[in-house]
C-alpha cells in the first residue's frame, strides 16, 4: 500500500476501547481510540497554542484492515457501517465517526522510553486482536519530534512502507509513513500535519 492523501482512508481509529468486528476473520477486535470530531472541537475551543500543549505527540489514522471485505461494523456509542467504496471518494472529505490512535506514553508499563503496542492491557497502544502479539511493537522516542519503530518479536509481523521489520532492529518513522501491524494499516502523522487536517476538516 502506498502513501496517499489523509482523506483516502477506509476508516480511522483513541480513550475508548471500541470493538471492531473483522468481517473476514469473524472475530471482535478492540482498539483504544478517540474521536477526531472531539479533537477538532477542542482545537476550536482552546486554540492551537493550548491544544499543542496537551497534544504534542503524533497520531495514527487507521487506513485499512488489509484483506477484509468491503464492509466493517464499528460498535461503540452508536453503530457505524463503513463502505470502502464510498469512503475512498476524494470529494467526500472526512468520513463520519473518524477516529485516531495517539502515539504517546502512558503509565501502564515500566518502559520509560518505549511507547508499546500490543494485545495486552498494559500496552500504551492497545489492539486486542488474537493475531496481534501481547507485546507486538514499540515506538522509540529519540528526541522531541523523532520516533523509531521496532518489532518486539511479534508472531505476525510489523511493516513500515511495506518493508517487514527485523526483530529488535529499530527503523525511523517519518510523517505520512504507512505502518502495518498484522493486517491493520495505519498512517503515521506528526502533530503539525494532524492540526492542519483538523483545520481543513472542522467538526
Amino acid at each position: 500500500m502506498c502513501k496517499g492523501s489523509l482523506r483516502r482512508r477506509l476508516f480511522s481509529i483513541i480513550v475508548v476501547l471500541m470493538p471492531v468486528i473483522d468481517s473476514k476473520e469473524g472475530e471482535i477486535t478492540e482498539i483504544e481510540t478517540i474521536s477526531v470530531e472531539q479533537l477538532s472541537q477542542e482545537l476550536k475551543d482552546k486554540g492551537e497554542e493550548v491544544f499543542r500543549r496537551y497534544h504534542p505527540h503524533p497520531y495514527m489514522f487507521l487506513l485499512a484492515t488489509d484483506g477484509m471485505s468491503d464492509r466493517a461494523d464499528f460498535l461503540g456509542p452508536k453503530t457505524i457501517q463503513v463502505s470502502a467504496d464510498s469512503l475512498l471518494n476524494e470529494e467526500k472529505g472526512m468520513p463520519e465517526g473518524e477516529r485516531v490512535v495517539a502515539v504517546h506514553k502512558t503509565h501502564r508499563n515500566v518502559f520509560k522510553s518505549k511507547i508499546t503496542v500490543g494485545r495486552a492491557k498494559n500496552n500504551d497502544i492497545i489492539i486486542r486482536a488474537s493475531k496481534i502479539s501481547k507485546l507486538h511493537a514499540a515506538f522509540l522516542m529519540e528526541g522531541e519530534d523523532s520516533y523509531s519503530l521496532v518489532d518486539m518479536g511479534s508472531t505476525n509481523g510489523t511493516k513500515v512502507n511495506n518493508v517487514r521489520l527485523k526483530k529488535n532492529e529499530p527503523v525511523r518513522v517519518r510523517n505520512k509513513d504507512v505502518i502495518m501491524l498484522w493486517h491493520y494499516v495505519f498512517e503515521f502523522v506528526d502533530i503539525d500535519t494532524f492540526i492542519r487536517h483538523l483545520k481543513e476538516n472542522p467538526s
